[in-house]
């Protein structure tokens, strides 16, 4: 069967709900997560025969969304770039989530281009906005990155749990990011 715009939208929004259950619920059963994701059991269970195949298919809905956000970001902004990466990662803090604390994720050969492009892109990033100043020399760009995925976490987690409006969290995460929370 040809995957329809509709079908696919559908699938996507499965594939969506279910890795929301899954970090919120490690131990779900198939059933719990059809369940979750608004559907039948059997409609699951068609669709993915297995849990790691339905495991599998939600690390590849995580790591597209997540390349195609990074994948966008202009460079050529003044900051490199940098708060607009902010900005489009932090919707997406259960599919980064998801990618980074799934280990059944970290040995499938397939998914490794696709962790590829998105470290790529987040160093594209990183190296457009030292080149602008924006990121002090003396900081590696490894710190670079591992801070810009740190404040985008926390400012997710922090929207997720109503602490945090999400139209408030890109700003404060970048400020915090880029001036730190000391005088």
């Amino acid at each position: 069967m040809a995957l329809t715009p509709t079908t696919t939208r559908r699938r996507e929004d499965l594939l969506d709900a279910v890795i929301t259950q899954v970090m919120k619920h490690p131990r779900a059963t198939l059933a719990e997560l059809a369940e979750a994701a608004g559907v039948g059991r059997t409609t699951l269970f068609n669709a993915y025969a297995t849990r790691r195949g339905l495991i599998r298919a939600c690390g590849v809905r995580a790591l597209t969304l997540v390349v195609e956000r990074v994948e966008a970001i202009d460079t050529a902004a003044d900051d490199g770039g940098l708060a607009a990466l902010v900005e489009a990662l932090i919707p997406l803090g259960s599919q980064l989530d998801f990618i980074w604390r799934t280990p059944a994720l970290d040995d499938d050969e397939d998914l490794a281009p696709l962790g590829a492009r998105y470290k790529q892109g987040l160093d594209r990033v990183v190296s457009a906005a030292r080149q602008r100043g924006t990121i002090r020399s003396d900081v590696p760009d490894w710190w670079a990155v591992q801070m810009v995925e740190s404040v985008v976490y926390v400012a997710w987690q922090k929207v997720d749990d109503g602490h945090l409006a999400p139209r408030s969290a890109p700003g404060l995460a970048t400020d915090s990011l880029l001036q730190g929370v000391g005088r």
